[in-house]
């Protein structure tokens, strides 16, 4: 009797689905699926202040050769240094040659390595747990968002992982390869952010409560340590930190800089002197449950209640293979979790740190539930339910919502219009016989302006006041804060003499925002208008 064809295929096809393969088939999707979400138009939101300010020191480092760690600000060098590498790729030398695509493309780099660096778990779990953490990290709105964000987390989250793969590959093996490549990365982590200090707390934190798991495990462990290794580690630590902190040892300043940057994090963190100071269930907020009427639903509810199923499997009825891993990752995630949730400060990039964590164990949970006949329908259809509506926000995120307020991920971000007002600037330094050379006149309180320095770089005479400056000559481009309206007309109309007092008139009919409740007005010399409405199609 002869079998149905059917029957026949479905051996070879249930092979082909389980092979090296089909796994990399999956992957390479998957890949394609994460670098379309983060390269898509990444010029068309504006730049963040903290965007524009790091963009403006990468400027510095490309035209002068030149970098100086601020231990009050800005963080580490390897965002800084990394951009190089575009910059020299597409022959830049100067900040007017830098685009906003240039500088967000290296997140964009760090942020793919951060989906391909899953391929790291193979020798640890099944292939299910790699290709769903990395399915889950290619559509994650809060991952996408930030990996086309010219900041540091999506690279300190990506150290922060590669050290704790390094580090348990060191338990397993005693190689020393390992724990330099540990040390390295450690580096890496300081000079990139001065928060690594709670992932290295949280890490060690972590590994010796699962080793107190077994009794005589941590005598047991510290004992079988070559404590020449730790050593190398932490020499590795030091000579990257070294290396990056004082730019390749032109400023040994930076050395005791990044070690004293520490206690002005502490301050801040605990909330002096900083506005960004918020209720302790912020991050799981911001990751849960956003909705106003007319916007769309932002929730990652789909990865945190997987995450949380993960967690409970592991403690409940830990794997076999990797335990002691899992058991880590879980009290690593739960312990990173309580820390960034007591620090009053909080900022919606700063959750990636704890909530990769979360992400990890939701993969292990799909990897679990699909393998079990009773659980492996619903798992399918919730992750595919899932993936579907995270996807559909992170595109919403890239396209029609990346300046949105109710976008959770949009955090003091400047709005739109900044445009209007650079395309009016630009307008009249053209307009004008001094082309880009025509003196502007930005002021702001408290400083107040960015991210314009990143949008005028190609003028190459602008001033930028936190006041009313009397000592100088009105420039003939003037961009003013409403509040600082009584010095200017003092500067513009009171203190020059008759007979040199000159009419300006504003650019704009209203006001153009800079972001919420930031409003400034553009305003030009009589002149310099009239030379500009000549010209004017």
């Amino acid at each position: 009797m002869r079998r149905p064809v059917a029957a026949g295929l479905k051996v070879p096809l249930k092979s082909f689905l389980t092979s090296k393969a089909a796994f990399f088939i999956l992957f390479a999707i998957i890949l394609f699926l994460a670098f379309f979400f983060r390269i898509i138009g990444l010029e068309k939101r504006p730049l963040h202040t903290d965007e524009a300010v790091h963009g403006v020191k990468f400027g510095y480092l490309l035209e002068n050769d030149d970098y100086r760690y601020d231990p009050h600000e800005y963080h580490g060098p390897t965002l800084i240094f990394s951009t190089l590498v575009p910059a020299w790729i597409k022959g830049s030398q100067n900040i007017k040659n830098v685009s906003v695509t240039m500088l967000r493309s290296v997140p964009v780099f760090y942020g793919m390595l951060l989906v391909i660096i899953t391929l790291s778990l193979l020798p640890l779990t099944k292939r299910s747990v790699t290709l769903s953490a990395a399915l889950l990290t290619a559509v994650s709105p809060a991952f996408v968002f930030f990996s086309r964000y010219y900041i540091m987390e999506i690279m300190l989250v990506l150290f922060t992982v590669a050290l704790i793969l390094s580090l348990h590959r060191y338990y397993l093996s005693l190689q020393m390869r390992w724990i330099i490549l540990a040390g390295a990365l450690a580096g890496l982590m300081h000079a990139t952010k001065e928060t690594c200090i709670i992932t290295w707390i949280a890490v060690f934190s972590a590994g010796i409560m699962v080793l107190l798991t077994k009794k005589g495990e941590l005598r047991k462990t510290w004992q079988r340590l070559p404590k020449a290794h730790l050593v190398t580690g932490l020499l590795s630590a030091k000579i990257v930190s070294s290396l990056l902190f004082t730019s390749f040892f032109r400023h040994p300043r930076g050395i005791i800089d990044s070690i004293l940057t520490f206690q002005i994090y502490l301050n801040r963190g605990s909330g002096d002197l900083t506005a960004h100071i918020h209720p302790w269930f912020s991050y799981f907020q911001w990751l849960l449950w956003n909705k106003q009427t007319g916007t769309p639903l932002w929730t990652e509810f789909w990865i945190l209640s997987l995450g949380m199923v993960g967690a409970l499997r592991i403690f409940s009825s830990p794997p076999q293979k990797h335990r002691h891993f899992w058991q880590f990752l879980t009290i690593y995630t739960l312990l990173m979790t309580l820390i960034y949730a007591a620090i009053p400060y909080k900022t919606p990039w700063s959750m990636l740190s704890f909530y990769h964590g979360w992400l990890l164990l939701a993969a292990f949970a799909v990897a679990e539930l699909a393998a079990q006949r009773a659980s492996r329908i619903f798992i399918i259809v919730y992750i595919f339910l899932g993936c579907s509506h995270l996807s559909l926000q992170s595109w919403q995120l890239i396209h029609d919502h990346d300046t949105d307020e109710s976008n959770p991920y949009i955090y003091a971000h400047t709005h739109r219009d900044i445009y209007k007002l650079v395309d009016g600037i630009h307008e009249l330094c053209r307009a004008s016989t001094q082309g880009q050379k025509e003196c502007l006149e930005i002021i702001c309180p408290g400083d107040d302006y960015w991210p314009l320095p990143w949008y005028l770089r190609d003028c190459a005479n602008v001033g930028y006041y936190n006041h009313v400056d009397l000592q100088y000559p009105a420039a003939r481009i003037i961009v003013s804060s409403p509040s600082m309206q009584e010095g200017l007309v003092a500067k513009l109309y009171e203190l020059p003499p008759p007979g040199q007092r000159n009419l300006y008139i504003p650019f704009f009919k209203n006001g153009v925002l800079l972001r919420d409740g930031v409003e400034l007005d553009l305003y030009v010399r009589k002149d310099l208008w009239d030379e500009w409405y000549q010209n004017s199609p």
